[in-house]
């Protein structure tokens, strides 16, 4: 046994030229590491061991630490992206794609830039108010010759679902809607488009519980074609997704009476949130992040972030408003409230989805 020692001990020495380390064995044979060791993992159990054997190797432990955030964030992104729309490189007669503008969603920056993005891209588009289609008061796509719908690639405008279906189930049509807080959309709609506004010059703030239920009486016919549009503001997404918004073209006085006509039909809040869960959502107070999401989705549309947003923000706030009068908004806007929830929800998905991908670009952040 010494003899075998000492040879071993003088190989050591002569292959690295210091002495070799001591070993102390007790009594059985066994030396004190192996001892230790098998001590350690009897009192604490094997993740006691393997915790002082990672303080011995720091950089695998790191890099296992690493490997299994990399695994978990794979994993959650394709998650996410499956619960998401497809991305569009580049729309097409085949596979066209459709922008469903809500009012007073900050949508004619939007509506403009696409227009002028098919354009360059030689594409065919059809967004009222732009060529070839010069009537600004066209809700819908019935009307316009087969052959120019079949060759569009691009339609933007204040379209219903119904203008989706009207395209055909085998167009595999891609969609894009901004949403808006309610009340903040209420109150736009107020200061744009009712006479107690713009003719009798009242803010929103100073009108009582009682002032509003009279602005908001279908049978109201001091308020003009404009404040009735489509509709007028009650619930104005949800009667978007759901196909119930008014087709065609509804003037004058008539739009009242087909409001009031309707105003018993009960809107399918469920079908409104299936349907935008198919389309990719903007939100107005969150502009930054809308961008990214069409770049993401659809990279040929341009940045917004230069746009000119229609919103008017010297306005009152909403926190001005008397309770009551606020009360009595959600109330009219109930539906909207709660798809406006909904789709919040549904824009934190994309953003941490595209935050996700963006850590993906940058490996070195991958355990920061």
């Amino acid at each position: 046994m010494a003899a075998r020692q000492l040879a071993s001990g003088d190989r050591y020495k002569q292959l690295r030229g210091v002495p070799e380390p001591a070993r102390r064995s007790d009594s059985t044979g066994v030396d004190s590491i192996s001892k230790n060791k098998s001590l350690l993992t009897r009192i604490a159990g094997p993740q006691a061991l393997l915790q002082k054997e990672s303080k011995d190797h720091p950089s695998q432990e790191a890099d296992k630490r690493c490997a299994k955030l990399r695994d978990e964030a794979s994993s959650r992104i394709q998650k996410l992206a499956a619960q998401m729309p497809p991305r569009q490189l580049l729309p097409s007669p085949a596979a066209p794609f459709a922008f469903l503008h809500n009012r007073k969603c900050g949508g004619s920056s939007l509506r403009s830039a696409l227009w002028g993005a098919a354009s360059a891209l030689n594409l065919t588009a059809i967004v009222p108010c732009f060529p070839p289609l010069h009537d600004c008061y066209r809700y819908n796509v019935g009307g316009i010759d087969q052959s120019v719908l079949d060759a569009s690639s691009v339609f933007a405008g204040h379209l219903s679902w119904d203008a989706i279906e009207d395209l055909g189930a085998e167009r595999n049509t891609s969609c894009f809607t901004m949403l808006r807080d309610p009340v903040d959309m209420f109150a736009s709609y107020f200061y744009h488009r009712h006479p107690l506004s713009f003719r009798d010059k009242r803010a929103l703030s100073d009108l009582t519980s009682q002032d509003l239920r009279r602005a908001l009486d279908l049978n109201d016919t001091d308020a003009p074609w404009e404040w009735w549009e489509l509709g007028g503001p009650a619930n104005s997404a949800t009667r978007l997704l759901s196909g119930a918004d008014i087709s065609g073209h509804v003037i004058g006085h008539d739009a009242v009476q087909y409001v009031a006509r309707r105003k018993g039909i009960p809107l399918d809040l469920e079908l409104a949130k299936r349907r935008l869960s198919r389309c990719v959502v903007g939100l107005l107070s969150d502009m930054p992040a809308t961008d990214k999401a069409l770049a993401h989705w659809f990279p040929w549309v341009p940045n917004l972030a230069g746009a000119a947003l229609n919103v008017n923000v010297q306005r009152p706030r909403k926190e001005s408003l008397q309770p009551d009068v606020r009360d009595l908004i959600l109330e009219y806007m109930s539906l909207d409230v709660k798809l406006y929830e909904y789709g919040l929800r549904q824009f934190g998905k994309q953003k941490e989805l595209i935050g996700m991908l963006d850590r993906q670009t940058r490996p070195e952040d991958d355990c920061a």
